[in-house]
């Protein structure tokens, strides 16, 4: 990762809390300088999120403890950066995207999905 973030020349990144620990470790040898850090559950609604957070840190355990200064949390940039109904409520995944037969998306048989 080191010389990848090096390479690249990257000033800021937004990174799983899960992987945080290992930019932990290299951040001191790169040019980053703004850390954004979120978690699995952050925008998995209300109930959702913070319940799904719980079971990632708590019974899990596969977020491990880290220590950057400076970082600010994923959900606060979106509220200090964006006015209210700009923040996406949740992100749903799908399998596959409904396409034409020359590529173009179907945007309104993804909607009545």
């Amino acid at each position: 990762m080191e010389h990848q973030f090096n390479d690249s020349g990257a000033k800021a990144i937004v990174i799983l809390s899960n992987f945080a620990c290992n930019l932990e470790k290299i951040i001191g040898k790169t040019s980053i300088r703004h850390v954004i850090v979120t978690r699995v559950g952050d925008l998995m609604g209300i109930a959702k999120g913070p319940v799904i957070n719980f079971i990632v840190k708590t019974i899990k355990k596969t977020e491990p403890n880290y220590r950057l200064d400076g970082i600010v949390k994923f959900k606060k940039a979106l509220s200090e950066n964006f006015v209210k109904y700009e923040i996406p409520k949740s992100i749903n995944f799908i399998a596959s995207i409904p396409k034409s037969p020359v590529g173009k998306i179907l945007r309104r048989a993804h909607r009545e999905k």
